[in-house]
């Protein structure tokens, strides 16, 4: 089970957070939804999870805009099954060195099953020789990268050549007749602490595929709004958080490789040609992003980036955390949003964290779970239901967590008897303002006979 518990921390008081494949963080401005969520990547981060540095952590802070001050009552824990992560009296303590040996032998026994099938039958000691000696002896971290590289036309970058020699340098001290020997686990545990590796394992991340952080911030119009300057600003020292940057990078690749787009739903295909951005319509005419609406400017960057990390089915996953996807965009739009992220997650088995303001999200997502409960209460209408809702669309309620943030804590709103978000548990502006306009209809009428 992965979970954070949170406790004075910025605008966050207390929160215990059970985090699941699709995770909804709604709440008012300052609430703490964005901050929780970003906690959440930041504890995702490879440099933190083997380092117990608690600068590293404070630089991360930095990185992700939420750089409050960290006190004696601040406490962050964060766990993923065997692995954890404690911030406490500003000090960190976590066991990801073993967390991470564990996690990279397990990612390439995928790989290894997939490619050998037998291996599947091997004993746990028999397997963890052949994994060693795949990953470190054998060329099996180098196959690795060239079967990703031909999937993608990718060739090495100096980042994973500069990863290979160092594995390289550790390949001579381990003890190639016994690949099980203890000192070889210990040579590997060292390796994989070796500062060189620390600073390289996000370009390990990028080029074999293991988990990467996909944050989509809510300033992402403003990469849109320079989007024809967009490779001068990501690689000149502008005044800007990382996160935003690295968004822009995910734009900026994404743009590359999905340079025709069709987006059914908004009546346009995004086109990106000798460097300009083009939003072209279904009646001919065609204008540049810089151009387009605020609701354009902020969709279509985040549609391209989430197309362009999902389209290729991988054994391994990302995590994709999106703030406000709904900004600027009218309701029914939000609504075909919300489907289109949801199909991709459901193929691509990649996890989802969205924070937002707008009531229409999670009653989008409530019709998608909806249509599940349907089929699993009546298998026989599973034909009917698709007719309503495409399968592909379809949400387990128990892939689902959503969180209601408020004066520093939050509640689940999940209606475990109903099996539903329980979106209409927090749509109390629509009470609000239903009840201000009876209020005045009957002073209105109220002298009319």
């Amino acid at each position: 089970m992965e979970k954070i518990i949170i406790k004075n921390f910025g605008p966050i008081k207390e929160v215990e957070l059970e985090i699941k494949d699709i995770n909804v963080f709604i709440g008012s401005t300052s609430s703490g939804k964005s901050t929780a969520a970003k906690l959440i990547a930041i504890s995702r981060e490879y440099a933190l999870n083997i380092s117990s540095d608690f600068n590293h952590f404070i630089k991360l802070t930095v990185q992700y805009n939420v750089n409050f001050k960290v006190t004696n009552k601040t406490y962050i824990k964060y766990s993923d099954k065997d692995f954890y992560w404690e911030l406490k009296n500003k000090e960190i303590e976590n066991n990801g060195v073993n967390w991470l040996v564990t996690r990279l032998l397990t990612s390439i026994d995928k790989l290894a099953v997939l490619m050998h099938p037998k291996s599947s039958s091997l004993s746990a000691l028999e397997r963890r020789k052949k994994l060693l000696g795949m990953f470190i002896l054998s060329g099996g971290f180098e196959e690795i990268i060239e079967l990703e590289h031909k999937a993608s036309g990718k060739k090495s970058t100096k980042q994973v050549q500069a990863l290979l020699d160092i594995i390289e340098e550790y390949k001579g001290r381990f003890d190639k007749e016994n690949l099980a020997k203890e000192s070889n686990v210990e040579v590997f545990n060292e390796a994989i602490q070796d500062a060189r590796l620390l600073e390289l394992l996000p370009h390990m991340d990028s080029e074999i595929g293991l988990e990467s952080i996909i944050y989509i911030p809510a300033e992402r119009i403003l990469l849109s709004m320079v989007a024809e300057s967009l490779f001068g600003l990501m690689n000149h020292d502008v005044s800007i958080a990382k996160c935003i940057k690295d968004f822009g990078a995910q734009f900026e690749s994404a743009r590359k490789k999905l340079t025709h787009f069709s987006i059914p739903f908004l009546d346009a295909e995004y086109q990106y040609s000798n460097s300009s951005n083009l939003i072209a319509f279904s009646d001919g005419a065609k204008i540049k992003l810089e151009q387009a609406s605020s609701g354009l400017q902020s969709v279509i960057p985040l549609l391209l980036v989430i197309e362009a990390n999902t389209i290729k089915k991988n054994i391994f996953k990302n995590y994709l955390l999106i703030e406000e996807p709904e900004l600027n965009l009218y309701p029914t739009v939000q609504k075909e949003l919300v489907e289109f992220i949801i199909e991709r997650i459901n193929k691509s088995k990649d996890k989802l964290v969205i924070t937002t303001h707008s009531p229409y999200v999670l009653t989008s997502l409530d019709n998608l779970i909806q249509a599940s409960n349907a089929v699993k209460a009546h298998p026989e209408q599973s034909k009917k239901v698709s007719e309503i809702v495409a399968e592909a669309k379809w949400v387990d309620f128990d892939r689902v967590a959503c969180y209601f943030f408020e004066a520093g804590s939050c509640r689940s709103t999940l209606d475990q008897e109903n099996q539903t978000i329980g979106a209409s548990n927090i749509d109390d502006v629509s009470e609000t303002l239903g009840k201000t306009f009876d209020q005045l209809l009957e002073l209105k009428y109220a002298h009319v006979s």
